[in-house]
């Protein structure tokens, strides 16, 4: 049920401010219970590629105090990472498994990651998934089933595709988190290339269905890290 009686301007304001962390909070609830099963990858792997995803993310905006890195097992999303817009960030096991042994891929993803909660995509997306509706609700203090309900059915959340530019701008932002940590700045183009080889056009769930790594996509990346290492020069 909605809150009893009128909020004050200061109760809406702080409510307000709070939506993305009820957002974000609701919908990681309601993927650990449908979608998502525990991590199985061991210990060493998730301390590894945490101590990189921690680097990488120090040389943000908000620095990495401001981000957390959960591990999963994505279940019929299959591979992924996506990022929730109080900086959570999960990355399921079947990515992992995808990229191998070189963490510089799956740091470059986190680092897109990172660039669509700087430029707050992840926000929009997640106020497209819940509408009007969910977003009174949550305001008015109503974080139960029916929201979730409204954040998450049928999957949509994770369905939803970030615009072209939208895209552009969190691989540029990856290749500068990753240039600023003494990572790979190509690691994402790299990644993408070896992705479509293994799954194709990227039909159905995962990474290449919400993130498509376009031609365009990989020389605009390319041609930024270029860039980006011409301004290094001395």
């Amino acid at each position: 049920m909605l809150a009893e009686g009128p909020l004050s301007k200061a109760e809406i304001s702080h409510r307000v401010g709070s939506v993305p962390q009820l957002m974000s909070s609701s919908v990681l609830k309601s993927l650990d219970q449908v979608v998502f099963s525990e991590s199985k990858l061991d210990a060493a792997r998730k301390a590894k590629i945490s101590e990189g995803f921690a680097a990488v993310a120090a040389q943000s905006q908000e620095g990495a105090s401001a981000y957390n890195l959960n591990f999963r097992t994505g279940g019929r999303i299959g591979p992924n990472a996506f990022a929730l817009p109080d900086g959570t960030l999960v990355l399921t096991d079947e990515l992992v498994d995808l990229a191998g042994a070189d963490d510089d891929m799956i740091i470059g993803v986190l680092a897109h990651e990172i660039g669509h909660v700087e430029h707050k995509h992840s926000l929009r997306q997640l106020y497209r998934a819940a509408g009007t509706v969910g977003l009174i609700m949550l305001i008015a203090g109503d974080v139960g089933s029916a929201t979730e309900d409204i954040l998450t059915q049928g999957g949509g959340l994770l369905a939803l595709s970030y615009s072209r530019d939208a895209e552009r701008e969190a691989d540029s932002r990856s290749a500068e988190l990753m240039l600023a940590a003494g990572r790979d700045p190509q690691a994402l183009m790299r990644f993408f290339e070896v992705i479509q080889k293994k799954l194709g056009n990227g039909e159905g769930p995962g990474i290449l269905s919400t993130h498509p790594p376009t031609e365009e996509r990989r020389q605009a990346i390319a041609a930024y890290v270029e860039t980006l290492r011409k301004k290094q020069a001395p």
